[in-house]
C-alpha cells in the first residue's frame, strides 16, 4: 500500500492529478467496528460497519483504472451464457463489460433492469416487473476516463420501456406513467394521484397502475447523494472480491458473517433488537407463507404471489445491531468467501463446469422475512451470479 500512495503521491506532483483521485487511492472510507471472536472457531476480527456503496465501488474503479488494473469493454450486443445447458441472456440488448486485471470480468454497466416470467405462463405481465431504478447505479465516461454514480435526472427513463432496447423477441408491457417515483419524466397530463398503488401482490393491473416500493411512499426520485450512499448491487463474486483484493481486505467467512449477525445475543435478524419489520429492514414485507407451495415442497410458481416494486436504501438507514453493524439482514445479500461443506450442508446452487460457487447470506430488499434470518438453509450460488439484490461486504484480514 506504501508503494500504491507513492506512486500515486508522483503521478500527482507530475501529472497535476486530483486530490481526489490519490485519495480514492489511499482511503477507500470504510468504518470497521470490532467483532469479538465466540471462543470456538471464530476469532476476534474487523467488519465493515456497512456493504460497500457505489461511491465506494466507484473510487475503487478510478484508482484502480489509474493502475492501469481496470479495462473498459465497448458497448456492444449481448452475448448469451451457458448455463445447465441453456442459454441465458441478459436483461437488455447491449452491454458494456469492467474488467479487472485483464480478463476478470467485474460489472455490466448496462445490467439495465429486471422482468420474468414469475409464474411461469408463458409471458410477462405487468405486475412481474420490478423497478426501472434496480439499474446498475455506475457509469464510465469515456471522454473523462472515469468512473462515477449514475445521476437519476440525467438518465433518460424512456429507453426502459423501448422495445428497441430488449433483446429480439422480448417486449415491454409495463409504461413509465406505472412508476411513482419516475413521474416527473410522464408525459404532460398524466394525474399521478387517485391511482391504485401496489407494492408488492400479484394482478391483472391496467395501465392506470402506479407501483411504488415500501419505502419510496414520497414518490420522489432520489438524489444524486442519496444513491452514492445505496450499496452496490450486480456484482459477482470476483466484483466483491476484486474490490477486497485492491485495498487488502476480504471477504467475510460464513461463520465470520453468521456470528456478527447474532449480535452476540443470538439474535436471527441483524437487527438492533434482533426483530425484523419494515422499520428496521429493507425487504420486501412479506411472508414465505404466502408463497404456496407443491406437494414436494417445492415453491408453485403458477401460484407466485407478488413481485417487490422497490429498491435498495442508503446503508445504515436504521439502527445498526448490537455489535454496531448495519444492514447484516436486508438491503442486498453478501457475498462471503465461503465453499459448501458437508458440516454447513447448504444447498447447493452451482453453475456449469468450471464455474465456481460460493456462500451468499444476508437476505436482500426483494425478499420475504424468513430469507433475512440467519436460521434460514444458506445456498452456495455460482461466482458469475449478478442482480439488483447481490453486493458485498469487507473484513479486515489478519496482520
Amino acid at each position: 500500500m506504501k508503494r500504491k500512495i507513492l506512486a500515486l503521491a508522483l503521478l500527482v506532483f507530475y501529472f497535476g492529478l486530483p486530490c481526489t483521485v490519490f485519495a480514492q487511492v489511499s482511503d477507500p472510507s470504510i468504518e470497521f467496528v470490532d467483532i469479538p471472536g465466540n471462543g470456538k472457531d471464530v476469532k476476534p476480527f474487523k467488519m465493515a460497519k456497512t456493504e460497500v456503496t457505489n461511491q465506494q465501488y466507484v473510487n475503487f474503479l478510478n484508482a484502480a483504472l489509474l493502475e492501469k488494473k481496470i479495462t473498459v469493454g465497448e458497448i456492444k450486443p449481448t452475448e448469451p451464457m451457458l448455463l445447465k445447458g441453456k442459454f441465458r441472456i441478459f436483461r437488455s440488448k447491449n452491454q458494456q463489460l469492467v474488467y479487472y486485471k485483464g480478463r476478470t470480468r467485474i460489472l455490466n454497466l448496462l445490467n439495465q433492469r429486471a422482468a420474468g416470467d414469475q409464474n411461469k405462463d408463458g409471458k410477462v405481465e405487468v405486475w412481474e416487473y420490478k423497478n426501472p431504478l434496480n439499474r446498475c447505479m455506475i457509469e464510465f465516461d469515456s471522454s473523462k476516463k472515469q468512473f462515477r454514480v449514475v445521476d437519476q435526472k440525467k438518465v433518460d427513463w424512456n429507453i426502459y420501456f423501448d422495445n428497441k432496447h430488449l433483446p429480439p423477441g422480448k417486449k415491454t408491457t409495463d409504461s413509465i406513467t406505472n412508476w411513482a417515483e419516475l413521474h416527473e419524466f410522464w408525459p404532460k397530463g398524466v394525474p399521478l394521484k387517485g391511482r391504485k398503488l401496489v407494492t408488492w401482490a400479484k394482478g391483472d393491473y391496467g395501465k392506470d397502475v402506479l407501483f411504488a416500493g415500501i419505502h419510496d411512499s414520497d414518490f420522489k426520485l432520489p438524489t444524486l447523494e442519496e444513491v452514492k450512499t445505496w450499496p452496490v448491487n450486480h456484482i459477482e463474486f470476483k466484483a466483491a472480491k476484486a474490490f477486497a483484493d485492491f485495498y487488502g481486505f476480504d471477504l467475510p467467512t460464513y461463520k465470520q458473517f453468521k456470528w456478527a449477525k447474532a449480535g452476540g445475543k443470538g439474535y436471527k435478524y441483524g437487527t438492533a433488537d434482533g426483530t425484523i419489520s419494515n422499520q428496521n429492514v429493507i425487504y420486501n414485507g412479506h411472508s414465505i407463507k404466502e408463497y404456496p407451495r407443491l406437494p414436494n415442497g417445492r415453491m408453485d410458481m403458477a401460484k407466485f404471489p407478488g413481485e417487490p416494486k422497490g429498491h435498495v436504501q442508503p446503508v445504515a438507514s436504521f439502527a445498526p445491531n448490537p455489535y454496531g453493524v448495519n444492514d447484516l439482514s436486508g438491503n442486498v445479500i453478501e457475498w462471503t468467501k465461503s465453499r459448501n461443506s458437508p458440516k454447513l450442508n447448504c444447498i447447493y446452487k452451482g453453475g456449469p463446469p468450471g464455474f465456481e460457487a460460493f456462500i451468499a447470506l444476508g437476505g436482500g430488499w426483494a425478499y420475504w422475512k424468513e430469507a433475512q434470518s440467519s436460521a434460514m438453509r444458506c445456498r452456495e450460488t455460482p461466482e458469475f451470479v449478478n442482480n439488483d439484490h447481490f453486493g458485498l461486504r469487507v473484513v479486515k484480514k489478519k496482520n
